[in-house]
């Protein structure tokens, strides 16, 4: 019964290994996600003041803004995709975790309620 309280430890202290892993790629995505947003909040400021300047920007330069734009939504929308999946992976990391624990905690009582039920029937308490 031993080897498997080891197995079962051994196996929580890999499932907290993979909660820390997940909750730091969960933070690198959100940090790049608002990175991305500060980006793009600048890209709009930008945006905003060509637009008032209309006559003496040239048609190349508008180009160019607008494929900064485009890159920038496709690698928005990238990070917000990793940032989901990150953010998934992190909760099933948790809920293994979780069941670990709750199926160590059975069977840590179901081995000492076997122990009092050997001892009930091998030492009565007459």
């Amino acid at each position: 019964m031993n080897e498997y309280f080891i197995d079962l430890d051994c196996l929580l202290k890999k499932r907290h290994n993979r909660e820390a892993l997940a909750i730091k790629d969960f933070v690198a995505a959100q940090e790049n996600l608002r990175k991305l947003n500060v980006k793009l909040q600048i890209l709009k400021k930008e945006l905003i003041t060509i637009k008032t300047q209309t006559s003496s920007i040239s048609g190349s330069y508008w180009d160019v803004l607008h494929k900064q734009l485009l890159d920038h939504h496709k690698a928005l929308t990238k990070a917000k995709e990793n940032f989901e999946n990150k953010k998934y992976m992190l909760i099933q990391a948790i809920r293994k975790r979780k069941m670990l624990e709750i199926i160590k905690e059975k069977k840590q009582k179901n081995f000492l309620n076997d122990i009092k039920k050997s001892l009930n029937k091998n030492f009565p308490k007459n």
